[in-house]
């Protein structure tokens, strides 16, 4: 067994202590790749601890590939883990669909942060709102943190906060409302690319300029309206809500329907700002069977650079976020958190990326 033991005087959570004399024993030869570790019942007793503590320590090195867990038979040892103390992060993605491709560009920043700190990490989703979900995956993951993604509300956030692991926030902000100073927390600048978007319709001469977005209960809805409307005012142009819409669905789909009423109610509208790019393509589906070409008839500008956007026809002109930067600052914000040093909020910079959907008013 490992020469260290359990020392229960010490703060470190009895289940991380066991978790890394294990992973020592390991790096020092003890357990060689291919070996058996002692069964549960030999660690209770050798360590004194309860079964809980040793199944939480054997999941997070399972977790990380350094053994493998075969029922009835044992843990084997896979890997040998890197030298120092291993911590074992999670990513803890709040959203109702599948990995979509703006957090899975989120969770690739992530994962290689989380790789050059020498820390592993694993990924989780739930459904919004589902804190029974957020705190069974807490309670059943020995992690030294936590990166929370997605839809947090109030209630969720409560949960995080409430679980006693160190946390960070990761591509937006809190659903409702403005964080509080205690919240570690990275995302975009959603009201300077909502005026960034709105700035490159107006200086190519559109003057009646739609917007879409989803519901604006969601601050980072909110925030690119309101970046809409201050670039606006600032041109001059009178604000018109009638302008505007909201999407119930985050999707394409949802949006096409939205687009072609706004066009068929207002057919002077020269220029869609799309609140993200899936917005954006449901305008162009929404465009084609109105049969209006596209700029010529209208100019769409969109918001998140997705992987598909440079590749329809014409290429989407879009707001360009740092996504992947923001999963590697959520892990330095987790990581400073371990090291004890104060909250800090960020936001990312955001650029304007022009290709062909946008242009000068049509005759």
């Amino acid at each position: 067994m490992p020469r260290r033991a359990i020392d229960r005087s010490q703060p470190t959570l009895l289940h991380v202590q066991l978790r890394e004399l294990l992973a020592d024993g390991i790096r020092r030869g003890e357990w060689p790749v291919g070996s058996m570790l002692p069964s549960i019942r030999d660690l209770i007793d050798t360590h004194g601890v309860s079964l809980p503590v040793v199944r939480m320590a054997l999941d997070a090195l399972a977790e990380t590939g350094i053994i493998r867990t075969e029922h009835g038979r044992g843990s084997f040892v896979v890997r040998v883990p890197e030298s120092g103390t291993m911590r074992l992060l999670l990513f803890l993605l709040c959203n109702r669909s599948r990995l979509d491709p703006f957090f899975s560009r989120v969770l690739s920043g992530a994962e290689r942060a989380a790789n050059a700190a020498g820390c592993a990490l694993v990924f989780r989703q739930i459904e919004p709102d589902d804190v029974d979900g957020a705190a069974r995956q807490l309670a059943a993951l020995a992690v030294d943190g936590v990166v929370c993604a997605g839809d947090i509300d109030d209630v969720s956030y409560r949960a995080l906060a409430d679980s006693g692991f160190p946390f960070a926030l990761a591509g937006g902000l809190m659903r409702q409302q403005p964080a509080p100073p205690e919240v570690r927390i990275i995302g975009n600048d959603n009201f300077q690319g909502g005026r960034l978007a709105t700035d490159h319709l107006l200086a190519v001469g559109h003057r009646r300029i739609a917007l879409i977005t989803g519901p604006v209960l969601a601050r980072h809805w909110k925030l690119r309206r309101l970046g809409y409307e201050a670039a606006l005012r600032e041109a001059g142009v009178p604000f018109d809500p009638t302008l505007t819409a909201e999407s119930l669905s985050d999707s394409a789909e949802a949006a096409e329907p939205v687009v072609a009423r706004l066009l068929s109610d207002h057919p002077d509208i020269t220029a869609l700002f799309a609140g993200n790019d899936r917005y954006a393509l449901g305008a162009y589906r929404a465009l084609r069977h109105l049969g209006r070409r596209l700029p010529r008839d209208l100019s769409i500008i969109g918001y998140d650079d997705l992987d598909f956007a440079e590749t329809l026809d014409p290429p989407l002109t879009t707001i360009q976020p740092d996504i992947e930067g923001i999963g590697e600052g959520a892990i330095g914000l987790v990581m400073e958190a371990l090291a004890g040093q104060p909250p800090r909020q960020l936001l990312r910079r955001v650029r304007l990326i022009e290709r062909g959907s946008t242009a000068p008013p049509g005759p």
